[in-house]
């Protein structure tokens, strides 16, 4: 996928996350259209949750669309009723995004991936930082209190 291709995918979703957020009075059938922006996926897939609804965020710690958006899926998350069930889920669409893949799940193996989401992603967009590295990213973690060992692992 090329960087255009993913820069309009991103736009795309960000459009679908905002569009309630930012009062757009338009309802979802009178701006898109099944068959046309959208098909309708029958069956249902399979979830993870038995009863309710699952929200999967695919993310990108590089994607400065999923970077803004931080701050309005949280309030969201906040507003939610007990049945929807939300996890994120990193993208893996390239070579390039695998290292921010494993910085997700190193930071949930080590119980600390609440604390660092949003710090990796300031890092990345706001200090321009180059985090695409093992070692780099294990420089990123000890400032979370992480040995360097324990990262590596």
């Amino acid at each position: 996928m090329t960087a255009g291709r993913r820069g309009a995918v991103a736009a795309l979703i960000a459009c679908l996350l905002l569009a309630p957020i930012s009062g757009i009075a338009a309802t979802f059938d009178q701006v898109f259209r099944e068959g046309v922006e959208y098909a309708d996926i029958d069956p249902p897939a399979p979830t993870s949750v038995k009863n309710g609804i699952e929200v999967v965020e695919m993310f990108w710690y590089g994607c400065e669309t999923c970077y803004l958006i931080q701050p309005y899926m949280a309030n969201w998350r906040r507003t939610q009723p007990k049945t929807v069930h939300y996890r994120q889920l990193p993208a893996v669409l390239t070579a390039d995004m695998d290292m921010d893949a494993r910085a997700y799940y190193a930071a949930r193996v080590l119980g600390i991936q609440r604390k660092i989401h949003v710090p990796l992603f300031r890092a990345i967009h706001e200090e321009h930082r180059k985090l695409d590295s093992p070692e780099r990213l294990a420089a990123f973690f000890a400032e979370f209190g992480v040995e360097k060992d324990d990262f590596m692992r």
